[in-house]
Parts: structure tokens; sequence; C-alpha cells
């Protein structure tokens, strides 16, 4: 099987996937701005956000580092990282509940939100390892099997309760309920492809990983930092009610960005053995960028009246603005992995690093006058930022 046929079959088992969850997101969404308004979506968005920054802290860069390990097939590795992530996320599910009093955002729906939802840290935490192996025996059709039985009963449960009128913060019960159910078939579906799914628990290993792969723990982390600070700076100055409106934005603009992801899951362990592919790799994700950006710009009124009936025109110049960077974001995304692949992994790590800051400093500054209209704005001029910074590292590297 060609190089292109190969990632190209397993980058639409994730688009297939990603479609899943999407169409439920977007549903789920739905329900919420028609029964809770601005600022009921505002609180559920916002709490997804918070909930993500320790989704990411599961993966602490291990994914990247073991995964040549995983391609060759070693199921003690994948065994140890399982028993890993599970300790990780139970540590992280405690720490997101300490933090939450400390937010001066909070209020008793976010509170209680949060709550139920840091269960699905834990969940998370075994998905993201169920992914590295699935990424190194590129059987990402095992996950589009697992989400077609758990994404319906996250959708059945949230419709449920809203047209029951229950409180909010009762929907993220379907959360919960979805990825247990996730995790439970795809444990079924692993046993084809390895032959012990049960975890290890080796600190030893654990510690010794994380001392290298620390660098790419901190950039993803500090990625999703960059990505999401705006939505806590725009309930700080403004209110929730313009957390839903960008928000709902936000949520077609990063479903987007799953498509160089998804390249990027299937042509790095590909890109690991031969890099002579680099420049048509490159080629076809800028293109894919500039089509997405024009067909967004175009279609954003469409997309934003499927889910919300009123009270949301906002987001449609929001997701407008957003759109603008899609070149930046998707070419970034090879960027990154072809300096993870080169072992640089403390230039990633500075890298994004100086793309937060220039965020957070720009928003801080513009956002209580200029609301998020300045925060869609700001996103796409620190991608390019990061993109050029990366051009400017890559090219005596790729001269060597």
């Amino acid at each position: 099987m060609s190089v292109f046929l190969k990632v190209s079959q397993q980058t639409v088992w994730q688009l297939v996937s990603k479609v899943i969850t999407s169409l439920s997101t977007l549903f789920i969404l739905a329900i919420i701005s028609q029964n809770y308004g601005e600022v009921g979506t505002g609180v559920y968005t916002l709490a997804l956000a918070y909930l993500a920054f320790f989704y990411v802290a599961t993966d602490l860069g291990l994914n990247a580092h073991l995964l040549p390990y995983l391609v060759n097939t070693n199921t003690a590795v994948w065994q140890k990282l399982l028993g890993g992530r599970i300790l990780i996320s139970v540590g992280l599910m405690i720490l997101s509940l300490i933090i939450l009093p400390l937010l001066s955002f909070n209020s008793p729906d976010y509170k209680w939100s949060v709550l139920i939802g840091s269960l699905t840290i834990v969940t998370q935490a075994i998905f993201i390892t169920l992914q590295a192996l699935y990424q190194a025996q590129q059987r990402y059709d095992l996950t589009c099997k697992a989400l077609l039985i758990s994404t319906p009963i996250t959708v059945g449960i949230a419709y449920l309760l809203a047209i029951n009128q229950a409180p909010l913060p009762y929907l993220f019960l379907g959360h919960v309920l979805g990825w247990l159910v996730f995790v439970l078939v795809s444990v079924g579906l692993i046993k084809g492809i390895t032959p012990r799914v049960t975890p290890l628990f080796d600190l030893n290993f654990l510690t010794s990983s994380l001392k290298i792969a620390w660098p790419i723990a901190a950039t993803l982390f500090l990625n999703t930092v960059y990505f999401r600070v705006d939505v806590f700076l725009i309930s700080y100055f403004r209110n929730f009610s313009e957390v839903g409106i960008y928000n709902l934005a936000y949520s077609f603009f990063q479903t987007a960005l799953v498509v160089p992801t998804f390249i990027m899951n299937s042509y790095y362990p590909v890109m690991l053995r031969s890099k002579q592919n680099l420049l048509k790799v490159a080629g076809i994700l800028g293109l894919l960028g500039i089509l997405g950006s024009i067909t967004t710009w175009y279609l954003s009124p469409y997309l934003i009246s499927l889910v919300a009936k009123e009270g949301f025109t906002g987001s449609v110049e929001a997701l407008r603005i957003l759109s603008l960077s899609f070149p930046g974001f998707f070419l970034s995304a090879l960027l990154m992995w072809v300096l993870i692949g080169r072992k640089q992994y403390k230039t990633v790590l500075l890298i994004y690093a100086v793309g937060l800051i220039v965020n957070v400093i720009l928003n801080y500054l513009f956002i209580a006058r200029y609301t998020y209209v300045a925060s869609s704005w700001i996103t796409g001029l620190t991608e390019y930022l990061i993109l050029i910074l990366q051009i400017i590292i890559l090219i005596p590297l790729l001269k060597r």
C-alpha cells in the first residue's frame, strides 16, 4: 500500500470519527442554546474549556515519545503507559477540583458542571492511551466503531435531560456515561491487536519517560492554554453571554482544525521512517487551509443558524475572522511534528511559549474594549507568528 493511500485511509477513519463526535457536539450545543440561552451556553462551554486543560495534561507528551516503541508492537510499553495515565488522571481530577473554588468567574452551575465533568478526565486519559495504540498500528477504524456505540448515549442523555428542564450541570452525566461506554467497548476491540489490555503500574517507567518527554508535554499544555486563554479572559472582562457567542463560533472553528491533526496522526508514523514526501504534504495542507477559509467564510451564517435560532449573530463574525487563520494552523501542524521528529522538543516548547505570551498580552490589552472580535483576530495573528518562527528554525535544519 502506498504512503499516500495508507495516510489517506487512516485520515478518513479519523474524519468519520470526528464527524460522529462533531455532530453530537453541535446537537448538544443546539439543545443548550435553545433551552438554556446565551448564558447557559457560556457556562457549559467554559466548563468544557476548563476540563480541556486537564485532558491535555493527561497526555504529557508520552504518546509522541513512546510511539516508536508502539510501532514495533511492544505490548508491555503500552500497558505501562496505560497504568501511568490512570495514575496521572486521578491526580489531575483531584487537582481540577482543588483549583475550582479559586476561579473568580465561578458560579453554582459552573461549579457543578466541572464537578460532574471531572470524572471524564480519567476516561479521556484512557482514550488518549488507546489512540497511541491505534496510531502506531494504524487502526483508527476501531475508534470509529466504539464511537458509533457510545456517542448516541451521550446525546440521548443530554436531550432527555434538557427537554425535562433538568439543571444544566446534569447534562455532563451524558459525557461521563458516554465515555465510560466508549472505554469498555474499546477494551474489547483492542484485544485483536494486543494480547494484554490490563494496566501495569510502573513508576520507574513513568518517571524516566517523563524526564525525556516533558518538553512535549509542556508544549501541548501551552498550546491548549494558547487556544483557550481568550475565553477565560472574555469571561473575566465581559460576561458569560459573550463567552457563549464566541464559543459557538469556536466550536465550528475547532472542528475544522482536526483535519491537519488527523492527517499528521496518520502521516507521523510514516514520516518517522522517511521524510521524502514533506513538501507534498505541506502543499496539500496549505491548499486545504485556503479552501477551508474560503468555504467557512461563505457558510458561516448557515452553520451558526443550524445550531442557534437567535441571539448569536456575533458568532458569524467571529467564525469568519477565525477561519482566516486556517492556512497557518494547517501548516504549523506539520512543521511542529517535523521538529518533534527531529527531537527538537525544547525548540518547539520555546516557539509555543512565545506564541502564548504574545496571545495573552494582546488578549489582555484588547478584549475589554473590543470583546470577542479581538480574540478572533488575535488567534490568527499568533498562529501565523508561530508558523513564521517554525520556518525560520527549520530552514537550516532541513539543509543539513
